[in-house]
């Protein structure tokens, strides 16, 4: 040991301390990571509904429209 280690123990106590705390820092980064990312699953997987009705309505005014545009162009040719 050195002689500051004998006289300076609270110097090496703070660097054990950082030291810990950088390990702390390394460790909760995953952690969180993983609790952001179950977050985020939930979110994902939750149940919205289907919405087919509204959409399939959408879908027939388009095939509608398009039908009349077909037979307009028809018509006039």
């Amino acid at each position: 040991m050195t002689d500051c280690e004998n006289s300076c123990p609270l110097l090496y106590t703070l660097r054990d301390q950082e030291a810990q705390m950088a390990a702390l820092a390394w460790l909760i980064i995953p952690v969180v990571a993983a609790l952001l990312a179950a977050l985020w699953g939930g979110w994902a997987a939750r149940n919205r509904g289907t919405g087919d009705a509204r959409s399939l309505a959408g879908f027939d005014r388009f095939r509608e429209t398009m039908e009349r545009a077909r037979q307009s162009e028809s018509d006039a040719a």
